[in-house]
């Protein structure tokens, strides 16, 4: 899929049903997703345990989903709209990429600290290295 066509089809929708939606947003969790896959990956390269477009390790999808979303039931509920039947929640990140959108945008919130500008390419990808891909390898 194509970046903008990602953007509209996948990452404003779900920032817009957990009402966390703004340009700053849409733009990190863009950028997360070409940074982490290049919108093509579903399993991490070299076989780590990363799944998804985002990239999201269960250990990362298991602290979102079961520590922190029962706390915020309305989010909660929301998300357990985009899962989809017969398949465990984790299994789904492979290939659900609303899901997969919502944890990582998830992940994101639970910093306390506010996203940088829409427009500050540099900020945008020192908040990802600090706040979604700390301790990994990214730059």
């Amino acid at each position: 899929m194509n970046p903008d066509g990602f953007r509209t089809e996948v990452i404003d929708p779900v920032l817009r049903l957990l009402d966390l939606y703004s340009r700053a947003a849409s733009n990190l969790m863009l950028g997360t997703a070409l940074v982490e896959s290049g919108l093509v990956h579903r399993r991490q390269v070299g076989g780590g345990p990363a799944r998804g477009l985002f990239q999201i390790e269960p250990a990362t999808f298991h602290d979102v989903y079961r520590r922190y979303l029962p706390r915020r039931t309305g989010l909660l509920t929301r998300v357990n709209g985009l899962l989809l039947a017969n398949r465990t929640p984790a299994d789904q990140l492979y290939d659900n990429d609303r899901l997969g959108c919502a944890i990582a945008r998830l992940k994101y919130w639970m910093c306390p600290l506010p996203l940088p500008r829409a427009d500050d390419r540099a900020a945008l990808a020192a908040y990802w290295v600090r706040h979604y891909n700390a301790g990994g390898k990214g730059t």
